[in-house]
């Protein structure tokens, strides 16, 4: 091998390393904030286990589910059930989006309102 292979091989284990790193060491959020149509419309503190049924000013619903510092939606009305099967999630950035109902549950540091 030469010189230069060494040296990509190097700079690419810190690369790895680094993504590693971002993906599994991402810090858990505090909040989960409910956006209506980019409007914030609820959050909810990670520390408390509730069960919250989320209504839209057009009448539907997504009934969303904080367990453990987890967030999932246990159930909705719309047609395709993304929401609903999307994994629970609990670190800073994850998000839940419903897009028939305009809804997204995003993960924050702090409560927004």
């Amino acid at each position: 091998m030469k010189k230069g292979d060494f040296v990509l091989l190097a700079v690419t284990g810190v690369l790895l390393g680094l993504v590693i790193f971002i993906v599994f060491f991402k810090p858990n959020a505090g909040f989960a904030t409910v956006y209506e149509d980019g409007t914030v419309i609820a959050s909810f503190p990670l520390n408390t286990d509730i069960t919250e049924k989320i209504e839209t000013q057009d009448g539907h619903y997504n009934i969303l589910k904080i367990s453990g510092g987890e967030v999932s939606v246990l159930e909705a009305d719309c047609k395709n059930q993304i929401c609903v099967n999307t994994r629970p999630v609990k670190r800073i950035g994850d998000s839940i989006i419903c897009l028939p109902h305009k809804i997204s549950i995003v993960l924050e540091k702090d409560r927004k309102e």
